[in-house]
């Protein structure tokens, strides 16, 4: 067992007895945002989630998804396109929530988005320069942020409206019997 940062994992060197090695790299209903993914190095990584079963959330700049999506869709149990900015934090963040809506969690994240500017050291463009690492350092930074902060609060969001619902309900079903129910929540 170890513990990181208020988190324990926990680890054993004996898994490969209970498990056939196709399980242990199986995505099987696994939610995976790819960003890049609409073509190039991206959408062949999402073929691959695909091929392992998981759900995929592909997240680029493109306007449109290139004509191998379409093969995707048949692939995999499903697939999402979102138009976004990875340099762009708040369009970014309101992504990642659209993300969670539709797919319910996210479970991995996949930075595939990237440019690799084509251009001699001594004649690159300061501008060029900023771009490549917005777009392939801190589009990396913000994703990986978001997606890690959807995982810890998921959960925790789904589980608190599920007692809201329920006390609802109670409140509904018990009221009868002159059995007050309340649900306070926090913020």
């Amino acid at each position: 067992m170890t513990a990181t940062a208020g988190i324990t994992l926990q680890r054993t060197t004996d898994s490969f007895l209970h498990n056939n090695v196709f399980d242990l790299f199986s995505l099987k209903d696994r939610v995976v945002v790819i960003t890049g993914g609409a073509r190039g190095i991206g959408l062949a990584l999402a073929f691959a989630v695909a091929e392992a079963g998981g759900q995929v959330a592909i997240l680029d700049a493109a306007p449109d998804t290139h004509e191998h999506y379409k093969l995707l869709q048949e692939r995999c149990s499903k697939v999402k396109y979102y138009q976004s900015d990875v340099t762009d934090y708040d369009r970014l963040k309101g992504t990642f929530v659209d993300i969670v809506e539709d797919f319910g969690r996210i479970d991995g994240l996949i930075t595939a988005a990237g440019i690799c500017p084509d251009q001699p050291f001594l004649e690159r463009d300061p501008k060029s320069v900023e771009r490549c690492f917005k777009i392939n350092t801190l589009g990396t930074y913000y994703c990986a942020q978001l997606a890690t902060k959807q995982m810890f609060t998921s959960d925790y969001c789904s589980s608190k409206g599920a007692v809201l619902a329920l006390g609802q309900q109670l409140g509904a079903e018990l009221a009868p019997v002159n059995v007050r129910v309340n649900c306070i929540s926090p913020g």
